[in-house]
């Protein structure tokens, strides 16, 4: 993983946004944070050749009815004028919700979670993984170390709002 851009601390009305578009099917807030996310790419620049959100497994997919990564990457891709893959990046496993373990149980909660379903898809890319929220990083770490083993040549993060103590934030 080369860096985590976020484009708010994960606080606020930054916060209840994502809690709503997440939990409460406000699907039209993904319109309306996106701009955030091309804004934050905007501080930081990155050479990338593709777009990837971070895959939900199907389970939750159907209980929630959409992926709010994907909502959010695809007007990242669109305003970077990159392809989108939903479909490389694969969750393998139904997980337990990060949100309902202690920070230090996370990381084993994401171990074999992703495979990459064709790895010559991937091979040589840089890729930007784009993820609602960022806490303790396992996730986006787990998505991106897959990504790296399967042949990606760099992979960057962009999350609306990261959880962290002594995070810098874009003015």
């Amino acid at each position: 993983m080369r860096a985590i851009v976020a484009a708010y601390p994960f606080d606020g009305v930054a916060r209840a946004a994502i809690l709503a578009l997440k939990y409460r099917q406000q699907r039209r807030l993904a319109r309306l944070l996106a701009p955030g996310l091309i804004a934050a790419l905007a501080n930081r620049p990155l050479g990338v050749d593709v777009v990837m959100p971070v895959p939900l497994s199907r389970a939750r997919a159907t209980e929630r009815g959409f992926n709010q990564s994907a909502l959010l990457a695809r007007p990242v891709a669109q305003s970077l004028g990159l392809p989108i893959d939903t479909t490389s990046l694969v969750r393998t496993r139904n997980t337990a919700q990060q949100t309902s373990l202690p920070a230090r149980e996370r990381r084993t909660n994401m171990v074999g979670a992703f495979a990459v379903s064709e790895p010559r898809r991937v091979v040589g890319l840089r890729i930007l993984l784009v993820d609602d929220v960022c806490t303790t990083g396992a996730t986006i770490e787990s998505c991106a170390n897959t990504l790296l083993h399967a042949g990606a040549s760099g992979v960057w993060a962009l999350v609306l709002a990261r959880d962290e103590p002594g995070l810098q934030r874009p003015r």
